[in-house]
């Protein structure tokens, strides 16, 4: 298990939208999964960048920023003049930091717009054009830095909420916990980050954070709740390796082809009394949950109890002989030579998604029953404002546009079976997925036609899996 005091990132699994957690599964050979957009990261820059997908990529977005400032503050043809020659200045500016860079930075949604994004220099262009007064009303100045403080602290609510409520779907926190919760997030994580999940920021050297897994950060978690925070630390941490290299997570059983079956017999029996401990609270949790809150009755606990037992035998059974038929096969292959490999042990994944468990789950406690769909709206709610958060970082969408999208967005999710944030390849890059591709014309209709080009344009930058909309 974890030791106490370290601090790791974490991946999510979502719904079931669970993963809250469900965790996020990965491999080291999930690295070439990702979607195509983030891939060709050695790519050199061209110097001639006139008509380079970046420069138009920064163009349209200036149209949204010039829209947005003249709607809010009613600019005068002057004032408008001035800041699009601000804005030009800020697109050669962001021009001549992707010269310099020896990869080219993505135009990619949440990849442009990351806080080392090829957007930022257009940005500061824009915020000194603010606080200058050079051309603008003191009362103007005051309105636009307004404005662009309301679109942060709202990013910034909705990427809490959001992390809060994975990590809720997988410790089934009372109301008392969440608020506590939310006070060692704020403290601990950078919610500017692009993203949460490590595979996502090491592919795409996005900016990312930590949540803190320690026991200490978390004193109101129960202690079947804090051994499931450590669980998910080790399901989940990398220690050196990195995706695509050698595996390294804590997960995984090291095995060679030259040791006797008798041997990797032992290493899996080995690997047992360990992965019985980390997953017990993966279906122990939600028992504990329903029954607290007097949701089902002890005999219907008994059941679950029962049925969690024989799952997670039927699993590890299952596990170790199809692991040891692959190193039979893995042996004949090698012959002479000594190869190594990394048995991938089981996953929460593995256990909710037995049969005996989802039907005995569904025998006491329906997915249409209130307290199921109270915990899913919730979890959608938060889902459906960070995605809105994450359009407004390309849209600037004004208060009431994001009212309106983030209730279609969330409606668009409740009305869905699938998982946006299902593994092994999918993050937060997944969930702006969903108001590009998911939403019908009509729900865009509110935007204005500055907005409407930007949507184009970021559609066009999206990879084949995220324009598939693929969860």
């Amino acid at each position: 298990m974890l030791m106490c005091g370290l601090t790791a990132t974490i991946m999510f699994r979502f719904f079931p939208l669970a993963t809250a957690v469900l965790v996020l599964q990965f491999s080291p050979a999930m690295a070439d999964d990702l979607p195509t957009v983030l891939k060709g990261e050695g790519e050199k820059v061209e110097q001639d960048t006139a008509a380079s997908p970046e420069r138009n990529r920064l163009r349209v977005f200036t149209e949204v920023v010039s829209d947005a400032a003249n709607r809010i503050a009613r600019l005068s043809e002057p004032q408008r003049c001035r800041l699009s020659e601000v804005l030009n200045t800020g697109i050669a500016a962001a021009m001549d930091g992707i010269a310099s860079k020896s990869r080219r930075p993505s135009p990619a949604p949440i990849c442009f717009q990351d806080t080392m994004g090829p957007v930022q220099p257009l940005l500061a262009e824009y915020s000194r054009f603010i606080q200058s007064n050079e051309v603008l009303s003191p009362e103007q100045s005051r309105i636009l830095s307004a404005a662009l403080d309301d679109r942060t602290q709202y990013r910034r609510q909705a990427a809490l909420e959001y992390i809060a409520s994975l990590l809720d779907d997988e410790l089934f926190l009372t109301v008392d916990q969440k608020d506590q919760l939310t006070v060692v997030l704020q403290q601990n994580v950078n919610l500017d980050a692009s993203c949460f999940h490590p595979k996502l920021h090491h592919s795409a050297g996005l900016t990312s954070s930590t949540v803190p897994v320690s026991p200490q950060d978390y004193p109101f978690l129960t202690e079947l709740q804090q051994q499931r925070l450590e669980g998910l630390a080790v399901e989940s941490i990398t220690t050196g390796g990195g995706f695509g290299g050698s595996p390294t997570l804590p997960t995984h059983v090291r095995i060679t082809t030259q040791e006797s079956p008798e041997e990797w017999s032992q290493k899996l029996r080995d690997s047992f009394e360990a992965q019985r401990e980390r997953l017990f609270p993966v279906l122990e949790l939600p028992v504990q949950y329903y029954r607290t809150h007097g949701l089902i009755s002890d005999g219907d606990a008994h059941r679950l109890r029962v049925a969690a037992k024989g799952v997670v035998d039927e699993v590890l059974q299952s596990w170790e002989a199809r692991q040891l038929s692959n190193m039979t096969r893995f042996r004949n292959a090698a012959g002479v030579r000594n190869e190594v490999y990394y048995l991938r042990q089981i996953m929460p994944d593995d256990l909710e998604n037995s049969e005996l468990w989802k039907e005995t789950l569904l025998s006491v406690l329906p997915s249409t029953s209130e307290p199921v769909q109270r915990r899913r709206h919730a979890k959608l709610s938060a889902m459906s404002r960070f995605a809105t958060a994450q359009l407004d970082q390309e849209l600037w969408l004004a208060p009431e546009q994001r009212e309106r999208i983030q209730e279609s967005i969330f409606k668009a999710l409740l009305k869905s079976d699938r998982d946006v944030l299902a593994p092994p390849q999918f993050s937060e890059l997944n969930l702006i997925a969903v108001p590009l591709f998911w939403l019908p014309e009509s729900d865009l209709a509110i935007l204005t036609q500055a907005q409407q080009a930007a949507v184009s344009c970021v559609r066009s930058h999206a990879g084949t899996r995220l324009r598939e909309g693929i969860p």
